[in-house]
């Protein structure tokens, strides 16, 4: 099945996921993603199937993935503890990179063997990545967010 094209900033998309699947668990994610070991993973864990919806935002600037959180939850309502990085897994499957823009979900909950939080991403080329949470991320960053209900 064709991958769709890349969601533009403000739309909203549906995501379906199995976090039972093993590419799909917190530390399959790792492994799928290319890296070793030693990962460990604080968040909460998807399981079974789910659907959400997801809305595609843009935040500027910020100097770390806490001002990015700070950020979507002043402009969005989406709290930190909301964002689920599984939910990576079904937007790789489901879209096609853009070439542009890395697209993140806020979610610092795997750990380093080194001991530091890094959250999922998918490159501008489409390949899965997880990204220091200290580090700047630019303007031409895309996030996952959870949307809210019609009507919030």
């Amino acid at each position: 099945m064709a991958k769709k094209e890349c969601p533009r900033v403000g739309d909203r998309i549906v995501l379906k996921i199995n976090g039972d699947l093993l590419k799909n668990t917190l530390l399959g994610m790792v492994e799928d993603f290319g890296y070793g070991s030693g990962w460990k993973h604080n968040g909460v864990v998807l399981t079974g199937e789910q659907t959400q919806e997801f809305m595609v935002v843009e935040v500027g600037y910020q100097p770390n993935l806490a001002a990015v959180q700070r950020a979507i939850e002043a402009k969005y309502g989406v709290k930190p503890e909301d964002h689920r990085g599984q939910w990576m897994q079904a937007y790789r499957a489901e879209y096609e990179a853009n070439g542009t823009n890395p697209v993140g979900i806020a979610d610092a909950s795997w750990v380093h063997p080194l001991g530091d939080a890094y959250f999922p991403f998918v490159s501008l080329f489409g390949l899965p990545f997880f990204y220091w949470t200290v580090l700047d991320l630019l303007e031409f960053w895309l996030w996952l967010v959870p949307a809210p209900a019609p009507g919030k």
